[in-house]
Order: C-alpha cells, then sequence, then structure tokens
C-alpha cells in the first residue's frame, strides 16, 4: 500500500475481521494475523513492522540497562493502523484483515465503546441524577440555589 492510497482511507469507518500480533520465538520476532470477532474502527495511518533476529538487552544495574534490538531483519511487512474508540491506542491490522464498512450494517459500531444503545440508557439515568441532586440542595426565596 503506498501512502497515497493510505491518505485515501485516513479517517473511513472499517470492519476490521483479523488483528497482528508480535511472537518472540528463541530470539526471533514475528508479526502473525489471528482471527477476531468483526468490529468497526476508524483507519488511521500505516506501519512497516520488522521481523528478524532480536539481540537481548543488557542490565547493568542500578536501572542502567541497554534495551533489545533488531540485530539482523529478514523482512518487513506493511500494516494499517486501526482505532476502534478515539482514546485507545492503534491496533495493528493485516491489509487483508479489514474490509468498507457498509453503513445499517448490524456488525457496526455496536459491539465497539459506547454505543447507542449505552447512551440513552446513561443520558437518562443522568437525568434522574441531576433531578434528585436539585431537590436536595438549598435554595433562597426566589428559588436560586444557595452556595
Amino acid at each position: 500500500m503506498k501512502t497515497t492510497d493510505a491518505a485515501k482511507l485516513m479517517g473511513r469507518k472499517i470492519l476490521v475481521t483479523k488483528e497482528l500480533r508480535r511472537e518472540r520465538v528463541d530470539g526471533l520476532r514475528r508479526w502473525v494475523a489471528y482471527d477476531r470477532e468483526p468490529r468497526a474502527g476508524w483507519f488511521t495511518g500505516i506501519r512497516w513492522l520488522q521481523t528478524g533476529i532480536v539481540e537481548g538487552g543488557h542490565y547493568y544495574g542500578e536501572g542502567d540497562y541497554d534495551p533489545a534490538y533488531l540485530k539482523e531483519t529478514e523482512k518487513r511487512t506493511v500494516c494499517a493502523l486501526v482505532v476502534f474508540w478515539p482514546n485507545e491506542n492503534a491496533k495493528r491490522v493485516p491489509l487483508d484483515g479489514f474490509r468498507d464498512w457498509v453503513e445499517g450494517n448490524p456488525e457496526a459500531f455496536s459491539t465497539s465503546g459506547f454505543g447507542e444503545h449505552h447512551r440513552d440508557k446513561y443520558i437518562e439515568d443522568l437525568r434522574n441524577i441531576m433531578k434528585e441532586e436539585h431537590k436536595r440542595q438549598e435554595r433562597d426565596a426566589k428559588g436560586r440555589f444557595v452556595r
């Protein structure tokens, strides 16, 4: 995927069906695609992921250490970055692991975050709490709240 192609997808709603996870086996780091429950999210960019041999870090004591790093790179894989909710970190998704989200799709945003059915109940509960709170606060002769 080219950067110009990614720019066209930026901010669009997509339906994610796979997710990439990093695995480290015998010093070799690789990215493996796993199937996941379909979930809608927003496309936020692309990233190149490297697979290769990881050289372990060393700890010298007193908070002094060398972090692990890739010693030899075998291949690079491009992936899409997708967020499911605005304040979550982006997830890495393989390019064959998502498709365009269609309006009215039942798999939509109902499984992610704070959906419409949750929002309506939350607003109603909040209104009831505020009604009770206003009844308990003191008022002066003109009906204004007293501090």
